[in-house]
């Protein structure tokens, strides 16, 4: 700090005082190089295959909130920064945004699992609860259809869930009541930010009964997983609450930190509340196990090494209280069953297939948990190689 003259050139004699610079901290990261390679690609292979304009690999532990893994598209390429850059304007500044943390979308089926967990173990509803899906609710009039404009008949709250039923969400839903799906929703994370540790994280938007133009379709919606907009790492962190016990632990990208002396500071997980207790997160990954396995249509979803739970999510962008035509398809899903090491989201925008949740991201999920746990040392659960115990 010094003092200056019209011309910008210090004064002689005139005040000037120095602060010495202070080494900074290394950080040790979460991200597992081999792990984004993987991701990396799997992203890159899965939007080509499916032309898709956009997509998100993320890779959590879910006991921890430890991110493995964390790959979006586009973004920004050190090998061709100057020229990315040189253009300016919105397309340029887009590929410095991180996008798992900074976009919002509907989620689309992928909040059944919210729902389904929410209703458990508010106790309004079991795993077998049944009831007889029509293949529409009218909600204020207002008719909400099935994905495929099907129906279904007599269902259990896992049929729901292995079906991907919307009606059966609302059925979920209506048993729990408005008040009480929101503060589930609350307690999940969904409106506010995880607090991971990445610059310009969104908080998320659902509309509440004390909001301007609200309606009881809104809430309704809500279930299956439209008239709500999340980030994906918000997303991750909903679902691995839903499966590690009910724990809603912070996500993070930083393992450790090394002081100037050498010294390593460890970043321990952070629980920042809790959404569901211990035994409804069981039932729910059994439940979402039951999705995983019943796979009639050689879908691909299940993993061949490692039982697995997950489910699917196919969503139209919404546009003026609409929606248009535009896909956003996602499949979520964890390995092993009974005691998950990863939980992977693979989200893919645009795609111009016009390929399901399920079609387009549960083969890339299975093959990828796949590669992953085997990279892991995790033991193989099938194949010739798994070990009876």
């Amino acid at each position: 700090i010094y003092e200056r003259d019209t011309t910008g050139d210090p004064i002689p004699y005139g005040q000037h005082t120095v602060t010495q610079p202070k080494p900074g901290e290394d950080l040790v990261l979460t991200i597992d190089r081999v792990l984004q390679e993987m991701a990396e690609q799997y992203l890159a292979d899965g939007m080509k295959e499916h032309r898709a304009k956009g997509g998100s690999i993320i890779v959590m532990d879910p006991m921890t909130g430890e991110i493995l893994a964390l790959a979006t598209s586009p973004g920004l390429k050190f090998s061709s920064l100057e020229e990315d850059l040189s253009g300016g304007g919105d397309d340029a500044l887009s590929l410095l945004r991180n996008r798992a943390v900074t976009d919002l979308y509907e989620p689309g089926s992928v909040m059944k699992i919210i729902t389904a967990a929410a209703a458990i173990d508010a106790g309004v509803v079991g795993p077998n609860t049944e009831y007889v899906d029509t293949g529409i609710v009218y909600i204020e009039n207002v008719p909400l259809k099935n994905w495929d404009d099907g129906s279904y008949g007599k269902q259990t709250m896992t049929g729901v869930l292995q079906n991907s039923i919307n009606s059966g969400a609302v059925f979920m839903q209506q048993a729990l009541g408005t008040k009480r799906f929101q503060q589930y929703l609350d307690a999940f994370g969904f409106g506010k930010p995880t607090g991971v540790d990445l610059q310009g994280e969104a908080s998320g938007i659902f509309r509440r009964p004390e909001d301007d133009g609200y309606s009881p379709v809104d809430v309704a919606t809500q279930s299956f997983g439209q008239s709500i907009s999340v980030t994906p790492m918000q997303m991750m962190q909903a679902v691995a609450a839903a499966i590690n016990g009910g724990n809603l632990i912070a996500p993070h990208v930083v393992k450790a930190r090394i002081k100037p002396d050498g010294t390593r500071v460890d970043v321990p997980p952070q629980v920042v509340g809790r959404a569901i207790s211990p035994q409804t997160s069981d039932t729910i990954r059994q439940m979402l196990g039951a999705v995983v396995s019943q796979d009639p249509d050689g879908w691909g979803r299940n993993p061949s090494r490692y039982t697995a739970g997950g489910k699917s999510g196919t969503a139209n962008v919404p546009v003026w209280g609409t929606y248009d035509e535009t896909q956003i398809v996602s499949f979520i899903g964890f390995a092993p069953l009974e005691s998950p090491k990863i939980l992977v989201l693979v989200k893919l925008d645009e795609n111009g297939d016009g390929k399901t949740g399920t079609v387009a991201g549960g083969p890339i999920f299975a093959k990828f948990t796949d590669d992953a746990l085997r990279y892991l040392s995790v033991r193989p659960e099938k194949g010739p190689s798994a070990v009876s115990r």
